[in-house]
C-alpha cells in the first residue's frame, strides 16, 4: 500500500484479514480494514474517508497507537482527491500530533508533504517549510520513495524556470540511483512528469 501497489495491496490485505478474523486477532483484523478502506479512494474518496474513519475508530479500540498516523494520512488523501483540504490539514495535524506523542516516525516524511500538499492548496505560507522538512527527514532516514514524491511535489509546485530546472535535475538524479530497483509507481509517475516539461500543477 505504502509503495501505491493497489492490486496486489487489496489482495496481500483481503487474505491477511481472513486470517486474522479466523484467529481471532482483533488488531490485524482493524489493520487490514485501514488498508481496504484506502484502496477505494481511487474510485470513491468519500467512500474511502468514511470506511477509514470507522477502521481507524476500530483500529485505536485495540489500544494501538502507533499506527494513527499512517491512517489518518490515507484519510487525508482522500479528503484532496475530494477537494476538501482543510479537513485534509485537520486530519494531517492529528497524524503530527500523534507522531510527537509515540515518537513513531516511520510515516512522518510522508505526512509534512502532504501538509504541505494542503498549505498549498489553502494558499498558506507554510507550503515550503513542511514540503523541506518533508525531503530533510526523508534523506535521513534513506526513504528513497519518499524522497521521490517530496522532489516530484516541489517540482509540480515550482514557479520560476530556475526552480523549475533545478527539480528537474533532482528529479532525473534520484531516478537514477533508483535505476536498478523494480519498477514502481512512483518511479513511472515522477517520469510522465519529466516528458511534460511545461507541466505545472497547482
Amino acid at each position: 500500500m505504502t509503495a501505491r501497489e493497489f492490486a496486489a495491496s487489496a489482495e496481500a490485505a483481503a487474505e491477511a484479514r481472513n486470517l486474522a478474523e479466523k484467529h481471532g486477532f482483533p488488531y490485524w483484523v482493524a489493520w487490514c480494514d485501514i488498508i481496504l478502506a484506502a484502496l477505494e479512494r481511487p474510485t470513491d474518496p468519500n467512500r474511502g474517508r468514511a470506511l477509514l474513519t470507522a477502521a481507524i475508530g476500530q483500529y485505536q479500540q485495540t489500544g494501538a497507537r502507533q499506527l494513527v498516523p499512517y491512517a489518518r494520512a490515507l484519510e487525508a488523501e482522500c479528503c484532496l482527491d475530494a477537494d476538501r483540504p482543510m479537513e485534509a490539514r485537520t486530519a494531517l495535524d492529528a497524524a503530527l500530533a500523534v507522531v510527537e506523542e509515540t515518537g513513531v516516525r516511520l510515516y512522518q516524511a510522508e505526512i509534512l508533504r502532504l501538509r504541505a500538499c494542503t498549505a498549498y492548496r489553502l494558499d498558506e505560507s507554510t507550503g515550503d517549510s513542511h514540503l523541506g522538512a518533508s525531503l530533510e527527514l526523508a534523506r535521513e532516514q534513506a526513504a528513497g520513495s519518499f524522497v521521490l514524491r517530496g522532489l516530484v511535489t516541489r517540482f509540480e509546485k515550482a514557479a520560476a524556470e530556475g526552480t523549475r530546472n533545478v527539480g528537474r535535475r533532482d528529479l532525473m538524479e534520484i531516478l537514477l540511483t533508483m535505476a536498478e530497483e523494480p519498477e514502481t509507481a512512483d518511479m513511472l509517475a515522477a517520469r510522465e512528469l519529466l516528458a511534460q516539461p511545461n507541466t505545472r500543477q497547482r
